[in-house]
Order: structure tokens, then C-alpha cells, then sequence
């Protein structure tokens, strides 16, 4: 934390320690009716629950960071004003994503795409345009077939995948949360067939061709 947002989040304490004294117990359920009344400020229509909900959460992490530290006055009990305001604020049902039928589409084109010679001396332009294509195959057969999202395909690296043999990886994915993909046969064809025209020794599962991955680590470059 830089010096200017200290200062500023030392100020920001100081003003909230004088006046939570003057603030009501139920300051969270009014500031739920506020939010729902606030017009935004380019289309000028209320929030929608989603962002009330967003709003809610950050608000309520500085309650709970002030009642662990003993900063509100005794009269706020915490886990009362928080189960009202949760009943306030409702319950918001999330729609399930919908996946677009022509997604698979895309990779049968990339797999048509008619392959560039690759030249005799490595690193040139036509040697790098063959490599893109086997790496942008590789990558979307993989992403499609396990479902992982892009960042976390491009923590893979050649040891996680053993080389394109491997059909299953443990990652780190949202929530930091580990969990198990795997991914089909296809899918191991072309991350061998690119792995095997790479000539360079990085760890990086992909990354663009003729450049050393940044960091030079175990994470692919999104090339």
C-alpha cells in the first residue's frame, strides 16, 4: 500500500470512528432502499439487484472489519444488522450461462485452415505462422473440450500436460478452488503436434512464437 492510500485510508477510519456514533442501527437496510433509488449516472434508471447486491457486499466487509476491531459503538450489534439487512436485500437468483451451439464451429474452421509449410530454418515468418496455427489449434481444442476458462488453460505447462499425453490436469480455478479437467483424445493430438514442432526448451505450454514467454516461468503466454 502506497503512502498516498494510507493516508487516506487512515483519514477514511478516523471520519467512520466519529460518526458511527451518530449513525442508526438499522444504517445498512436504509442504505439497501438507497441504493435501490440511486439513478446511475449515464443511462440515469435505478441499479439493477446485481449491483445492489455488489454494493452490499462491499459495505458489509467494512462493518465486519470495524466490529472485529471494536470500532462500532455497542449498540451495533453485527450479526442482528447483518441478518436484516440480508433480509432486506433478498435473495437475487442467478440465470445459468447459456452456451452459444456454434462455439464447436469455430475450431472446425481452425482445424480446415490449410497449414503453412514450415521452413527449413526456424524463426522466420513462415516457421512462426505454422507454429501459430498448431498453438491457436492446441489451445482452442483445449479449451472447448475441458471447459476451463482462458486464464486458467494458460496455467498449464508442458509438465502439467506431460507433453500432450496427459488427459486430465488439476488446476487452480475461480475462488482459488482446485478442481480436476479433462479433455478428449483430439485434444491431445493437437497439443502434441504443436509441442512437437516447437523447437525451444521454455516450460510454457504456449506462447507466441520467436519470443521468450514473460517471466520465462511455468505459465503459458497468451501469445
Amino acid at each position: 500500500m502506497g503512502c498516498g492510500t494510507a493516508a487516506r485510508a487512515r483519514s477514511g477510519i478516523n471520519a467512520f470512528e466519529e460518526t458511527a456514533e451518530v449513525l442508526p442501527a438499522s444504517i445498512l437496510e436504509e442504505w439497501i432502499g438507497w441504493c435501490r433509488k440511486r439513478p446511475m449516472h449515464r443511462s440515469g434508471r435505478p441499479l439493477g439487484p446485481a449491483s445492489v447486491q455488489t454494493y452490499f457486499y462491499a459495505v458489509s466487509d467494512c462493518f465486519k472489519w470495524a466490529a472485529r476491531r471494536k470500532l462500532l459503538p455497542e449498540r451495533f450489534r453485527w450479526a442482528e444488522m447483518a441478518a436484516n439487512a440480508a433480509e432486506t436485500l433478498g435473495r437475487l437468483y442467478w440465470r445459468s450461462a447459456r452456451h452459444d451451439r456454434r462455439v464447436p464451429l469455430l475450431v472446425a474452421f481452425v482445424d480446415n485452415l490449410a497449414m503453412p509449410p514450415m521452413a527449413a530454418s526456424r524463426g522466420n515468418r513462415a516457421s512462426n505462422a505454422c507454429l501459430e496455427l498448431l498453438r491457436d489449434r492446441a489451445l482452442l481444442h483445449l479449451l472447448l473440450s475441458s471447459g476451463m476458462r482462458r486464464k486458467e488453460g494458460l496455467t498449464l505447462n508442458r509438465a502439467d500436460i506431460e507433453e500432450g499425453w496427459a488427459a486430465t490436469a488439476v488446476i487452480i480455478g475461480k475462488g482459488s478452488k482446485e478442481r480436476t479437467v479433462f479433455w478428449d483424445t483430439e485434444t491431445q493430438l493437437a497439443l502434441r503436434a504443436y509441442l512437437a514442432a516447437r523447437t525451444d526448451a521454455y516450460p510454457t505450454g504456449v506462447h507466441s512464437p520467436g519470443q521468450s514467454p514473460r517471466g520465462a516461468g511455468a505459465e503459458w503466454g497468451a501469445g
